[in-house]
């Protein structure tokens, strides 16, 4: 994971950097609530 943000942040800017790890702890999220309700 780490590895495409390091691409991400050299190809595109930080913003992308930033709105990557946003996606991604969003869909942490929505995991973690899937494990919760069962």
């Amino acid at each position: 994971m780490h590895n495409i943000l390091i691409v991400a942040r050299a190809c595109f800017g930080h913003r992308v950097d930033i709105e990557a790890i946003g996606r991604f702890n969003a869909s942490v999220r929505r995991w973690l609530r899937g494990l919760a309700i069962r």
